[in-house]
């Protein structure tokens, strides 16, 4: 994705990363060329009388020709603004579905987080079933954005994996069929009803129901979220558009070479027509699917880590407790503006959360059984980066 400044409207121009223009330029340049010989050509066979005799006979019928030009010309112009309109149209959806996903999982898991009991006694298992949720949510975003993803070898972080069932994470890896992602939720859904027989989960069945809900919808979106990219834009419009732009390409600088009379002034203006229609058509081929690893698709691998950083955010021990309110009955009740700027430029991903915590910025003290869950390391939510002896590799899905 590229991200640039929308009021500098000169400095657009300066990025090439990701830009159609270069990839048009050669269907400009080439037509340009074109439209000159072939202007060159044609006013050196009017030097003879015959030809003088043929371009009369011509002229007759010029005000027909470019009637039907005109017509040809601008069915073309609606083929391309069809075509822009689906291609941005799938580009946004795409984007606003995986935004989807990723709302309705957090959610759920905010929610169930607040579910767990408070009791004492019960710390322990709480604090288990907190690290097994989290780090099975964010393998379950992981294998979401990894089946729509286009790159060959996609490396989607996740929560640290260790002191999970290896047995349970070789059968994910070895499989290869797609449904990892129904297996996962498979095993949330369970863990949810064990852990809600338990007592650990301390809500009525209907308030857990919509916990169920929110997980659910996920998954009907992702399957919203397939179909932008398993079934492409129907192959006769893209072919029929692609045809008319090549005649039009061979026929433009003929209808020019007898309508303009300076050769240079025709090979410009359809060096121009023609950049700025394939440029129009490039700009719908690139984003049509915004799911790889090109400059303009989605940047799938920040949302992981977004989601991982979000996600390990909850274990704190200030997200977990509400603020201590001290009410003042004399007091009246003003309007104040919120110290500090807001912005949505800086973003933490999830090594990020963890140096955090390392240096003493964040605190999550859940309770005496931790280090059992994370192999023994006194941080709740330790994330092994590429440099880490302990990094396995089930902890990078590839």
């Amino acid at each position: 994705m590229i991200y640039y400044d929308e009021k500098v409207v000169i400095g657009v121009l300066k990025i090439f990363a990701g830009s159609v223009l270069p990839r048009a330029l050669p269907w400009a340049v080439s037509n340009g060329l074109y439209a000159a010989v072939v202007h060159i050509s044609v006013a050196a066979a009017i030097e003879n009388s015959e030809a003088e005799l043929f371009k009369a006979s011509f002229k007759d019928q010029m005000t027909g020709i470019i009637t039907m030009w005109t017509l040809y010309s601008t069915a073309l112009g609606y083929m391309l603004v069809f075509r822009n309109n689906q291609g941005y149209n799938r580009f946004w959806e795409g984007a606003t579905l995986v935004n989807r996903i990723r709302g309705e999982w957090f959610n759920a898991t905010c929610s169930l987080m607040s579910f767990c009991s408070m009791a004492k006694e019960k710390e322990e298992q709480v604090a288990h079933f907190q690290h097994l949720l989290l780090r099975l949510m964010s393998l379950l975003y992981c294998h979401t954005l990894r089946h729509v993803c286009e790159v060959e070898e996609a490396s989607l972080e996740v929560i640290d994996l260790h002191g999970l069932d290896e047995g349970s994470m070789r059968y994910l890896a070895e499989r290869a069929d797609g449904k990892e992602t129904e297996i996962i939720m498979g095993w949330i859904q369970r863990l949810l009803v064990k852990t809600s027989a338990d007592g650990i989960i301390c809500v009525s069945p209907p308030v857990l129901s919509r916990s169920f809900e929110e997980l659910s919808r996920g998954i009907v979106t992702l399957s919203n979220l397939r179909k932008i990219r398993d079934i492409p834009f129907p192959f006769p419009y893209a072919q029929t558009l692609v045809l008319t732009l090549l005649v039009h390409w061979v026929i433009g600088p003929i209808v020019a070479a007898f309508t303009i009379s300076e050769a240079w002034w025709a090979s410009v203006t359809c060096g121009l027509v023609q950049g700025g229609l394939w440029a129009v058509v490039l700009i719908a081929q690139e984003i049509d699917q915004p799911f790889g690893d090109d400059p303009n698709d989605l940047p799938l691998l920040e949302m992981q880590k977004d989601f991982n950083a979000s996600l390990l955010g909850l274990l704190t021990k200030q997200a977990r407790e509400v603020p201590i309110y001290k009410h003042t009955p004399d007091r009246g009740i003003s309007v104040s503006r919120l110290a500090g700027r807001v912005t949505n430029k800086k973003r933490y991903s999830a090594a990020d959360m963890s140096a955090r915590y390392r240096t003493g910025e964040m605190s999550a003290q859940i309770g005496r059984g931790d280090s059992q869950y994370v192999g023994g390391t006194k941080t709740p939510f330790d994330i092994q980066d590429a440099n880490s002896d302990m990094r396995r590799e089930v902890s990078s899905v590839s």
